[in-house]
């Protein structure tokens, strides 16, 4: 990111849970704008775990 700032862009990743791919990362790490927070150096992995755990929840197989 450092060195290549201008390259590196957020792409969608098509799934089969995520046929859009649209916002993958976000719901990948259960942070919403989880790319910008990349680029910015300041990501927060406890800041929205409720809420992530709750979007997760009827997925879960156990």
């Amino acid at each position: 990111m450092r060195l290549w700032q201008n390259a590196v862009k957020e792409r969608n990743y098509l799934t089969n849970a995520n046929p859009s791919g649209s916002q993958h990362l976000d719901k990948l790490l259960g942070i919403p704008h989880a790319f910008d927070y990349i680029r910015e150096h300041t990501v927060d992995t406890k800041k929205y775990i409720d809420s992530w755990i709750e979007s997760m929840r009827p997925y879960l197989l156990y």
